[in-house]
């Protein structure tokens, strides 16, 4: 039986990388003018593995992209790290390097035809960068950018499903890691020494742990499948609910849809 194609204003596959440069030319931007960026970047994260920033976005992308009609771009997985350097295998870009990176990305999607570009950020050491670049973007370009967190977006859903906040490598990072890529986690690696508790007037570089609590609601991994596939499902659709808030205000007063 000959397999059936996909209608052309809808695509079978989501990844920038997987289309024909022929099926991305039918898509973009007669269909498709929205696309995710996830970016991340290499550092240590407790029990986790190095690319939990960059793999969290990513896999949340995958969620994201048929309910928002886009298109997903190739994760960007080198960014700033700081206070986490001296741990084996963490790395970084120079600011001004990350910056000019995103901004060439963002580019270069618009010149292939996207009119809104979303980078979905998984480091809170990049959020200050992200924010400008996607302001010299809109100036320039003027494409319609904005940058999503899925952490603080999530954060109700956390407190609802496990009854604390996250951290660095903690509650919520572990939730997610495990609910989207269960066989990179290594709770038998857990120990308490791991644990760092974060304290107003007290900046120690590098961090003395790998696991960064910075709130007293914050608590250390939590290695529970159910709980972490329901926390990441509260919260897939909070970060849904705050994209579509913020794009129905692009189009209802701008007519950018």
């Amino acid at each position: 039986m000959k397999k059936k194609s996909a209608p052309k204003d809808r695509p079978a596959r989501r990844s920038m990388a997987d289309l024909t440069w022929q099926r991305f030319e039918e898509l973009v931007p007669e269909h498709i003018r929205r696309v995710l960026v996830p970016v991340g970047t290499m550092e240590a994260h407790g029990v986790l593995p190095l690319g939990t920033d960059s793999l969290i976005p990513e896999r949340l992308a995958h969620r994201l992209a048929e309910p928002l009609d886009a298109l997903i771009a190739p994760t960007l997985s080198y960014g700033l790290t700081s206070s986490l350097l001296a741990y084996p295998g963490s790395m970084t870009l120079e600011k001004e390097t990350f910056e000019d990176l995103v901004y060439e990305i963002g580019a270069e999607l618009e010149r292939n035809g996207f009119r809104q570009i979303l980078f979905l950020n998984g480091h809170g050491g990049q959020t200050d960068e992200l924010r400008h670049v996607v302001g010299e973007l809109h100036r320039d370009l003027e494409v319609a950018a904005m940058v999503v967190e899925w952490w603080p977006l999530g954060a109700q859903a956390c407190r609802d499903v496990f009854g604390k906040a996250g951290g660095h490598a903690g509650v919520d990072e572990t939730a997610a890691v495990v609910a989207l890529a269960p066989d990179l986690v290594e709770p038998d690696r857990m120990e308490e020494a791991l644990s760092y508790k974060v304290r107003p007037g007290l900046i120690a570089r590098p961090a003395p742990g790998p696991i960064l609590h910075f709130d007293e609601d914050e608590g250390d991994p939590i290695f529970d499948d159910a709980k972490a596939k329901k926390y990441v499902d509260a919260m897939v659709d909070a970060v849904l609910v705050a994209i579509r808030e913020a794009l129905d205000g692009w189009a209802t007063n701008l007519g950018e849809g």
